[in-house]
């Protein structure tokens, strides 16, 4: 059992509406896993974002730092890879963006783990449910790798409310 870790992507105002979603699979992912929901918040001058993170979920971990103000996969991945394991998380899920889609295999990659794309259900704690044949489909779809990787059509999950408390 560990720390469900949700890839938060944020703006210089705050939280970005398009990982509202990412929570809701990661809250249901932890119910699985039994921990946490561990919000990662990067970039440079992420105070307001990670303020607002914290709203939606348990802990958030925040890395600030100039050189990852702008968005790359490879300055974002070994962060996220490094995070996943100092929190103890056995899941990593992220927005299914043109973000999310470009940083988590890298991630997947680094520390050797599967990856579900494009999920539409969390079945159980390594078995989700995605489109397959141009969407005509849905298959189940299971990762057998210890840390288990995801990213979550934004209109298959319900934004995120905010949580009772804000998180550490």
């Amino acid at each position: 059992m560990g720390a469900v870790a949700v890839f938060l992507e944020i703006s210089s105002e705050g939280l970005r509406s398009t990982s509202l979603p990412a929570i809701t699979a990661a809250r249901e992912l932890a119910k699985h896993h039994g921990g946490p929901v561990v919000g990662l918040v990067l970039g440079g001058d992420v105070g307001a974002g990670a303020t607002d993170a914290a709203k939606y979920v348990d802990k958030v971990i925040k890395f600030d730092d100039p050189g990852l103000r702008a968005m790359l996969a490879e300055s974002y991945a070994p962060v996220l890879a490094s995070a996943v394991k100092s929190a103890g998380a056995t899941a990593l899920v992220a927005s299914a963006t043109s973000t999310g889609k470009d940083v988590l295999p890298r991630v997947a990659a680094l520390l050797e783990a599967g990856q579900a794309s494009d999920i539409v259900a969390v079945v159980s704690g390594k078995t989700f449910r995605r489109p397959t044949y141009a969407g005509n489909a849905l298959a189940e779809v299971e990762v057998t790798t210890p840390i288990v990787l995801a990213t979550v059509r934004q209109t298959d999950f319900a934004p995120a409310t905010p949580a009772a408390a804000a998180g550490a």
